[in-house]
């Protein structure tokens, strides 16, 4: 009996190893079918035999690992392929299905690579969608594709870049600025893009302050000319324009010293500086310093009035 047992075991045995055999060889023949498929760029396919060839090795057990490792491989990079090709064929939407899909593989078999460079694919897409959709104005929706592509991949410059535009678009000069500086804070990443960010904010700024100060409001003009000069050290008219806001609001001395970096920057009217300086010199009582700048008045449009002030006003030797 005990006899009977032990060839009844061996053959099972026997059966089990055959069994295994045959699953190995079946998932290698569908392991081969798929490189084939892949080796004619017909990557989708391809995909689909890896993960069946991979799925067939896992249920042999410990024979199949080295088999199931490979194909999993091999199913990332065909799903990876697959969305390269939507990309280059300009298909995009097909692209961003392709890569999520390869993405999603990636995650699964711990491919820390193919899921980042799928990832940054997704946030391209997304982001090149809105800015289409800021081309033409609608807010909304490009911002929603902005914000897809940051979630596709957080640290994807381009996106809050973009986000940075609608929102000034929008009149949103506020968000604006805050999508804007995290484009500063990655600015390593992407100096290129920084650098656009910062000349952005400069010159949104500027603009809100010169009209603030042609509408006579000098404590708006000031706030937002300091914000511009943050951005952009080395524009003289943003300095200008704070040389007449300080001394509309009565700071003379941050007047002298923007009225005179705006003309050590190569402010164009470099006279009309000095008319500044002569103002604020004038308002603090000091005769003849006041004089000594208006006498540098000699271009611009105040050349009558520093001549005036001069000759008329504080009697200038």
């Amino acid at each position: 009996m005990i006899r009977k047992s032990i060839v009844i075991t061996f053959i099972a045995g026997l059966m089990a190893m055959f069994t295994s055999a045959q699953s190995v060889n079946e998932a290698g023949e569908l392991f081969n079918q798929a490189i084939q498929e892949y080796q004619a760029e017909n990557y989708a396919t391809a995909a689909t035999k890896f993960r069946q060839a991979a799925d067939m090795a896992e249920q042999v057990g410990d024979d199949g690992i080295d088999l199931m490792i490979k194909a999993e491989q091999q199913w990332v990079i065909s799903l990876y392929n697959e969305g390269k090709k939507h990309y280059s064929n300009k298909d995009y939407n097909e692209a961003v299905t392709a890569f999520s899909a390869a993405a999603e593989a990636a995650r699964k078999v711990r491919d820390e690579k193919t899921l980042d460079a799928s990832n940054t694919y997704i946030a391209g897409i997304k982001t090149a969608f809105g800015n289409n959709y800021l081309r033409d104005d609608d807010h909304a929706n490009a911002l929603r594709y902005y914000d897809e592509a940051i979630e596709a991949k957080p640290g994807y410059i381009k996106a809050y870049y973009g986000k940075g535009l609608a929102y000034k678009k929008a009149g949103d000069l506020e968000n604006m600025k805050a999508q804007l500086e995290q484009v500063l804070e990655m600015g390593e990443a992407d100096e290129k893009t920084a650098d656009r960010a910062r000349g952005v904010l400069a010159t949104t700024f500027l603009n809100e302050g010169a009209m603030a100060l042609q509408n006579g409001d000098f404590s708006t003009a000031v706030q937002n000319l300091e914000t511009s000069v943050k951005y952009n050290e080395t524009e003289p008219q943003a300095f200008y324009y704070l040389a007449l806001s300080y001394n509309g609001s009565g700071e003379y001395d941050k007047a002298i010293e923007a009225a005179t970096a705006a003309v050590e920057k190569g402010f164009s009217q470099p006279g009309d500086a000095w008319f500044e300086v002569g103002k604020a010199h004038e308002a603090k009582g000091n005769s003849a310093a006041a004089c000594e700048a208006y006498g540098k008045v000699t271009s611009g449009n105040n050349v009558e009035a520093a001549k005036y002030q001069r000759e008329q006003v504080l009697k200038c030797g």
